[in-house]
């Protein structure tokens, strides 16, 4: 099976979804954990910054 991608600068492309590319790294914990990842102490949020 080949799943093919577009990793470019703004976004990331598939053949049915485009979403942000850019991950931004949290101090604290977010009001929200909607898009975040946790790992080792420190959160990410998904689809903010470039």
């Amino acid at each position: 099976m080949n799943i093919g991608i577009d990793h470019g600068y703004y976004a990331i492309k598939t053949r049915h979804l485009s979403f942000p590319a850019g991950i931004t790294e949290c101090s604290h914990e977010p009001y929200t954990l909607q898009n975040t990842l946790e790992y080792s102490g420190k959160y990410f949020v998904c689809g903010t910054g470039r």
